[in-house]
């Protein structure tokens, strides 16, 4: 059980603080305990069912991002290559969905190439990779920002920073 005020990841919605953890003030909606949690980084609130099988863990300790971050230079990136947009929707969707952050990295890395070599051949990024490479870098950003406790603006130069150091 995640305790008041702790900063943890929920789903692909990225970092959420515990704000109440108790039933809802709801009529019908029995004696069932509730996280309410709010994102770091957005608006709203989200109401998750304590014994819910939501994706839901503490964010990166200090040490565990800045060990993360370190090994972010021996992440291969994603090499996915395909034309037909539903299968390339349904794997940086997969990616998205894994809360694994060696490979939203791979997702990342991946699709910059892409669109590295599409400008280089005078082409526009695809739509569909410049939307999963924004969330794969919101969920991740936001998580090493928190763990590190570095604005949230300030963690690309930190972490190049750190790789290229």
């Amino acid at each position: 059980m995640f305790e008041l005020g702790q900063l943890i990841m929920y789903a692909s919605r990225g970092v959420c603080r515990v704000e109440k953890i108790g039933s809802l003030d709801i009529e019908d909606m029995g004696d069932r305990i509730y996280y309410t949690l709010s994102p770091v980084y957005g608006k709203g609130t989200f109401y998750i069912p304590v014994d819910s099988n939501a994706f839901m863990r503490p964010i990166m300790t200090p040490a565990e991002a800045e060990d993360f971050i370190n090994s972010i230079s021996d992440i291969e990136g994603d090499s996915y290559s395909n034309k037909n947009m539903v299968s390339l929707k349904e794997h940086y969707s997969m990616l998205v969905q894994s809360h694994d952050s060696e490979k939203l990295v791979q997702l990342i890395k991946g699709i910059w190439e892409k669109a590295h070599n599409a400008e280089k051949n005078g082409k526009h990024p695809a739509q569909i990779d410049k939307q999963y490479m924004e969330k794969a870098e919101d969920i991740l950003y936001g998580e090493l920002a928190c763990s590190l406790d570095i604005p949230r603006d300030d963690i690309v130069g930190y972490i190049s920073a750190k790789i290229s150091g």
